[in-house]
């Protein structure tokens, strides 16, 4: 293999993963900002982060907390369509039992079920 082809490669893989950690510090201040309350900075953040993101697992995540922040300011089904996405991503079973709680309150006992 080409010497240059391999050091591009390993450059690629350097800043990808450098990105990625970028987009998961982004996503931990998010959370923290929400859990302390501060909902709309948080939403804004984790709306920032689903723009430029491409990894299935950071979106997934990602969601995951926007539907969080949605249901703690009651946007409850703005909340399940956020959660429903994240499960379409990644099933997580924290991401699950969230959205079971969002379905209950919203009476959709069945969808809750399945």
């Amino acid at each position: 293999m080409n010497p240059l082809l391999i050091v591009l490669l390993v450059a690629t893989s350097c800043a990808r993963a450098r990105s990625q950690r970028t987009e998961k510090r982004e996503l931990h201040d998010a959370v923290e900002k929400i859990q302390a309350g501060n909902f709309g900075d948080g939403q804004k953040t984790l709306e920032a982060i689903l723009r430029k993101e491409t990894d299935p697992q950071v979106l997934a995540e990602t969601l995951n907390a926007l539907g969080v922040a949605r249901f703690s300011v009651g946007d409850v089904e703005g909340a399940a369509e956020a959660m429903h996405e994240s499960l379409r991503l990644q099933s997580s079973p924290g991401t699950g039992c969230n959205l079971v709680e969002v379905l209950r309150r919203l009476g959709d006992l069945d969808d809750a079920l399945r």
